[in-house]
């Protein structure tokens, strides 16, 4: 097994070795990050820590994954995923727009400036669900 040195730039400053049998094994351990060492980096204590890995376990932007025979965590980025970031996030825009309408449907006619304003909020979030998945189609093809 080879010994690579790996420098992991998102919160670290140093580097560290990792034991793989590929370069990509290597790079792959090497973003995958324990509670003490997230902690010891950014120099948090433990509270806000665990709060700051749970905001972005609950918003998807981290997971973690466990070794077998280990109890510990190793906490790793999710921006391979973006792509099913951004579905998850337009899905909410189109729920977002529909509790709206709902909301709208109720308001009472003695506000008409609050009542316009809602539903240019609710036009523009489903304009931006219509045009989003033709930007991405373009953006595609252009990549391709």
């Amino acid at each position: 097994m080879k010994t690579y040195n790996i420098r992991v730039r998102a919160d670290y400053t140093g580097y560290y070795k990792v034991e793989a049998e590929s370069l990509d094994d290597a790079e792959a351990m090497a973003q995958q990050c324990l509670f003490d060492e997230i902690r010891e980096s950014l120099n948090l204590s433990k509270s806000a820590t665990s709060n700051a890995i749970n905001l972005l376990m609950n918003n998807k932007q981290i997971d973690y994954i466990t070794r077998p025979g280990e109890r510990k965590r190793y906490f790793k980025n999710t921006i391979a995923s973006w792509r099913t970031s951004m579905e998850d996030a337009f899905e909410k825009l189109t729920v977002g727009a529909d509790i709206f309408e709902e909301v709208l449907k109720q308001r009472p006619a003695e506000t008409p400036e609050f009542n316009h304003s809602l539903r240019e909020i609710i036009d523009f979030m489903r304009f931006v669900n219509e045009e989003m998945p033709k930007l991405y189609k373009k953006w595609q093809e252009e990549r391709n």
